[in-house]
Formats: C-alpha cells, sequence, structure tokens
C-alpha cells in the first residue's frame, strides 16, 4: 500500500509540476521578448531564436515556483478528501506521507543544480550573443530612440536622426544595410577624444558577417571631415571610414561552469578584461625596456639604429644624438642657451635601404629635435617607434648640397620640411618574456620597478606603470569577486526548490481549510525574499567578499528551512 501511494502521489506532483512549468516559462519568455520586439531589435527568425535559448534560464526561477503550486494543489486536495486523514489514522508517520514531496524535490535539486550549472550559462550566451552581433539592428534601435550606438570596445560613435533597414541577398557579402538621415560619426583616439568627426546628410551602413563576428561598413555621402590633428574640415561626396568590427560577445564568470569557474581562479587571464588590462602592463614593461636601452645607447654615444617593419623591413634608420629629454632625441645632452644655440648641432637620421645584402644611403636629415613615440599593435609583442621632426632638413639621394656648396656624392640639396617615419622596431632590442608570470609575480615585477631607473618620459611611465596596475587588480579583483557570488548563487539558487516544495506541501496539509491560492500566497511570500536574499547576497559578494554576503545568499534558505521544521513540529503536535 505505501508503495502504491508512494506512486500516486508522486505521479500527481509531476503533472502538476509539468502543466506549471510550461505556463510559466512561456508567460516569462514572452515578458523577455516584449522589449527586443516593440523595439524591433531582432528580425523575426532572431526572434524566435532568442525566445528557445531563454527558455532555459527562465526555469531557474520558474521550476521553484511550480513546484511550490504542486506541492500546495496536490496535497491540498489530498487533504480536503480526507486521504491525509486515513493514512495518518491507519498509522502512516509524516515523513512518509511527504516522502513523494521529499523525493521530488531531491531530484528536482539535482536537476536545478545542472541546469544553472551549464544549462543557464550556455543558453544565456547564445541568447546575449544574439543582440551582440547584430550591430546593424542595434544601431537602427538606437537612433529610433535618438541615442548614439557605441559598439563595445569599438572606438567609434554613431547617432542619426532617422534609420530604417533593408534585407540584402547576400550576394556582395553583405547581410542587411541600415540607411540612416542626418547623421554624425566620431572615431575616437587613444585619449578617449574625438580624433575625426563626420557629418553627412545621409548613409548607408551594411553588415558583413565572418563566422560568429559582424563587421559594419560605412558609406557616408556628401559629408564633411573635420581632423583634430591636422586641425583641418574638408568636404567629399564619398567618405568610408574605417569599418566597425562587433566583437564576440564576452564570456564572463556567468557563462561558465562550476568546473570552469573553479579552474579560471587560478587563471582570470581568460576574461578578456582581465587580459587586455594584464597586456598593458606587459606592453608598458617592455616600453620602459626599450627607453631605457635607447637611454643607455644615448649615454654611450652609440648609433640608434631602428628598423622598417612590414613591407619596409628593408628599410634601415641610423640616429646619432647626444641626449634624451623626455620623448626627444636631441644634439646634446645639455641644454643649450644664448649663442651657444648656433653650435649645439644636430640630430642626424640616416635612412638606408638593403639591397643584395648592401646598405644604400637613400635619405639624410638633420633635425634639432627627434619625437619618438611609441605604440603597441594589438595581437603583436613588437612594439613600434615612430620619428617625427618638425624643423627637419632633409637631404634626398642626388648630390650633396650644403649651404651651396657640392661635394658630388649621393644626396642633393637640404629641404626644410617636417619629416615622419611609420612603424620602426629598435634594432637589436632585449626584452625580457613576462607572459608566463601569474599574477603575483606580475605584481611583484611591477612594484619592484624604480622610476628613477626609468629613461625617457619617467614621470610618464611611473604614472601609466600605476595607472595600468591599478586596473589590472581592479579587474581581478572583480572577476575573482564575481567568481564567488556566481558560486554562492547557483548553489543557493539548487537548494530553493527542495525548500519551497516541502513548505507549500506541509501548509497544504496544515492549512486544510483555506483554498489552494490562499495557502499558496502564503508559501509564496517567504519563497519571493529567498529570491530576492540570493540575489542582494550575491551583488554584495560581487562587490567584496564579507561573511555578511554569505549569510544574506544563504538567509533565505535558512528561513525556509526553519519555516518547514516549525510547520513540521505543528502539523505533527496537532
Amino acid at each position: 500500500m505505501p508503495g502504491i501511494l508512494f506512486r500516486h502521489i508522486f505521479t500527481e506532483l509531476l503533472k502538476v509540476l509539468l502543466v506549471t512549468t510550461t505556463v510559466l516559462v512561456i508567460v516569462i519568455t514572452f515578458g523577455a521578448a516584449i522589449k527586443p520586439l516593440s523595439e524591433n531589435v531582432l528580425g523575426p527568425v532572431d526572434l524566435i531564436k532568442f525566445m528557445v535559448f531563454i527558455t532555459v534560464p527562465m526555469m531557474q526561477y520558474a521550476l521553484p515556483f511550480a513546484a511550490a503550486f504542486a506541492g500546495t494543489v496536490v496535497y491540498h486536495r489530498f487533504t480536503t478528501d480526507n486521504e491525509v486523514t486515513a493514512m495518518a489514522t491507519s498509522g502512516m508517520p509524516y515523513r512518509k506521507i511527504f516522502a513523494p514531496a521529499a523525493v521530488m524535490g531531491i531530484l528536482l535539486t539535482i536537476v536545478m543544480g545542472g541546469l544553472v550549472d551549464v544549462g543557464v550559462p550556455t543558453f544565456w550566451q547564445a541568447a546575449k550573443r544574439i543582440f551582440w552581433n547584430d550591430g546593424t539592428r542595434l544601431l537602427a534601435a538606437q537612433s529610433g530612440r535618438g541615442e548614439a550606438w557605441v559598439p563595445a570596445f569599438g572606438k567609434s560613435e554613431i547617432i542619426a536622426d532617422d534609420a530604417y533597414i533593408q534585407e540584402l541577398d547576400g550576394a556582395d557579402g553583405a547581410t542587411l544595410r541600415l540607411v540612416l538621415d542626418r547623421v554624425v560619426a566620431i572615431e575616437l583616439g587613444d585619449d578617449k577624444m574625438p580624433a575625426t568627426e563626420f557629418t553627412a546628410q545621409s548613409a548607408a551602413v551594411d553588415q558583413y558577417r565572418i563566422a560568429d563576428r559582424a563587421f559594419l561598413k560605412i558609406v557616408l555621402a556628401n559629408a564633411t571631415v573635420f581632423n583634430r590633428g591636422e586641425n583641418q574640415i574638408a568636404r567629399a561626396s564619398i567618405v568610408r571610414p574605417e569599418a566597425i568590427s562587433v566583437p564576440t560577445f564576452e564570456q564572463g564568470p556567468k557563462g561558465l561552469t562550476v568546473r570552469e569557474l573553479l579552474a579560471a581562479r587560478h587563471d582570470l587571464s581568460v576574461f578578456p578584461t582581465v587580459a587586455l588590462a594584464r597586456s598593458r602592463v606587459l606592453d608598458l614593461l617592455d616600453s620602459i625596456d626599450l627607453w631605457r636601452q635607447i637611454g643607455a645607447a644615448v649615454e654611450a654615444k652609440r648609433t640608434i639604429t631602428f628598423r622598417g617593419t612590414g613591407e619596409s623591413a628593408d628599410t634601415i634608420y641610423e640616429v646619432t644624438a647626444g641626449g634624451l629629454r623626455g620623448r626627444d632625441l636631441v644634439a646634446t645632452a645639455e641644454e643649450a642657451s644664448g649663442d651657444d644655440k648656433a653650435k649645439r648641432g644636430f640630430v642626424t637620421i640616416r635612412q638606408f635601404e638593403l639591397r643584395s645584402g648592401a646598405k644604400v644611403q637613400r635619405r639624410e636629415v638633420h633635425t634639432p629635435r627627434l619625437r619618438l613615440t611609441l605604440t603597441a599593435l594589438a595581437g603583436e609583442r613588437t612594439l613600434r617607434f615612430d620619428l617625427a621632426a618638425e624643423n627637419a632638413t632633409v637631404f634626398d639621394a642626388h648630390t650633396t648640397e650644403r649651404g651651396g656648396s657640392t661635394s658630388g656624392s649621393t644626396l642633393g640639396r637640404g629641404i626644410e620640411r617636417p619629416i615622419r617615419f611609420s612603424e620602426t622596431a629598435l634594432e637589436g632590442a632585449a626584452l625580457t618574456d613576462r607572459s608566463g608570470l601569474n599574477d603575483p609575480e606580475l605584481r611583484a615585477v611591477v612594484h619592484g620597478a624604480d622610476p628613477a631607473t626609468f629613461a625617457g618620459p619617467r614621470e610618464e611611465l611611473a604614472k601609466s606603470l600605476d595607472s595600468f596596475q591599478t586596473t589590472l587588480e581592479k579587474e581581478i579583483e572583480e572577476k575573482a569577486n564575481d567568481i564567488v557570488a556566481r558560486l554562492t548563487q547557483r548553489s543557493s539558487q539548487s537548494v530553493t526548490v527542495f525548500l519551497m516544495l516541502m513548505n507549500a506541501s506541509i501548509l497544504a496539509v496544515m492549512l486544510r481549510n483555506r483554498t489552494p491560492l490562499m495557502i499558496y500566497v502564503v508559501a509564496f511570500l517567504p519563497a519571493i525574499l529567498n529570491i530576492l536574499l540570493i540575489s542582494g547576497g550575491e551583488q554584495m559578494l560581487r562587490r567584496g567578499v564579507t561573511i555578511t554576503g554569505f549569510v544574506v545568499a544563504y538567509g533565505g534558505n535558512v528561513l525556509l528551512g526553519c519555516c518547514c521544521l516549525v510547520n513540521a513540529w505543528i502539523l505533527r503536535k496537532h
């Protein structure tokens, strides 16, 4: 008999649970899809995919409340039909009466554990990636609201008065075209200030897809262009700014399984923001080493050799200077003044080309001051130097003339003009490979760096190193806290379904004279409080790992557990 009753109650619970979960998930999914549907952010196919993907994350909230509703309805019906009374008077203890609910609660806890560990992260990331990669529709939606669109990790901003989308056949690779009216596009510099501004009467934005990435190509018609560096305004009938890459959605802690979260605690560089902050510190340490080597060469009065990169790899620049002041190579180590200025000399740059193993001089430049600008290219460890001089005398390869006299060699008359040599690498540079250092080791290297030993722009390097290290430590702390918060939230959320089912089932028997809706409301209130406490504790742990955060995160489960024990004691006593 107990086996038959167990199967009967368990089957009734399962049927109500499945129906209730289905209804709740559909309702919540439609609620989540209202915003992209009303704002026309997603196309029909992407909207359907989004709704399918979002159903799994919504189950972590629907399943506990559906279980509580199933426990309320089933056990209240058994109670009002006096079946629970019959079982109790026949000598069956309450632990056996509630055994079907307990077993179902344990099974649902296991399901919830797998759901929040694998299902929710996987499908949540898939749903978010639909928004992330569809840059054209995001731009259209934000233009319709009068907002500027700023691509993540990008250096551009676009704002337009009106926008509409055209579907393309993809013959030339473009899948969507966005037509904009009265457009302003801004390209930002490294200082986050506008470097180039475009204004146009209209523009077309085509979206291209390569693998899981999207690229936006913009064509502006009848545009006005202002460049801050050149301080000039120009007009053109057609302008094509650089393509905008919409990067792949960042795989943050929310999208990792428990095993991946535990592994990430020992290697936080798996997160793009931490990896970016770390690479900036490493690049700056390499920059400090390069400036030191340039300073040492100047002090030893050695020629500094730069070599072109890429297609200019056969070009060599030999620089002779007497001193290094900040970013500038100067003719003498001491600042000249008065009549000495005419005698201070020049920094000399000799440009050669390698031909069949021999060096052929192509140019010679004399300048009182040569500015060195150090840059790092994304994805490459090689740091590049740009050499620039505002006041330079340039002798190109013809016949040498200085002061009107001809020496009959290969260089011609000197011409006064600015000159620039871009993307050169310091020849013979020796850099320490620090990429294998873990975070504590890298922190020790940074703290051990003495600004007094820096060369070149010492103050700027010291400030940048301190700023980059602070940013890296902040990113590391945020990601470490986020991992702890995610693990806590998932463990607490998994147990919730068992406690909510048991609490509702016990209340249904204890409050037999009340309606099922009233009983569910009584069980619903502490369940809502539990969800709020879990979320609140998670947010507290993300700001900083404290005992208070753990108490708040697990406090709701403790409260529900106490309610179950107290209600069971009252039911048994009366």
